[in-house]
């Protein structure tokens, strides 16, 4: 078995791997709602400011829903309770929210 068939294996590093992949979510959405609030900074496109702010505290929001659901995980990990999905619900409604208003604010403004 290779080196990395075994990392893959040990269910230990599992929520390690969910919390990594959360953080990266949350930077990403973060990063995305600095552009759009750089955009938007002339004054000229208020709208592109709001929408920044907007998905700036969505990322926030997926920062703090994957540090709680990883801390959960981990405890039911513990206790050899399965897990549940609902967080993972919620940020794809964020997701498609933040990709619907995006595409609205570059039809309308550019």
């Amino acid at each position: 078995m290779s080196a990395e068939r075994r990392e893959a294996a040990r269910p230990g590093l599992q929520w390690e791997r969910t919390r990594l992949a959360w953080d990266r979510t949350a930077l990403s959405f973060a990063a995305f709602g600095a552009l759009l609030m750089h955009l938007g900074h002339g004054g000229s496109h208020l709208t592109s400011l709001g929408l920044g702010v907007g998905t700036l505290c969505s990322g926030w929001a997926v920062h703090v829903l994957g540090r709680r659901r990883h801390r959960r995980g981990v405890s039911l990990r513990d206790r050899g309770v399965a897990s549940r999905r609902g967080t993972l619900a919620v940020v794809s409604v964020l997701s498609a929210l933040t990709a619907v208003l995006s595409g609205v604010q570059a039809i309308l403004f550019h």
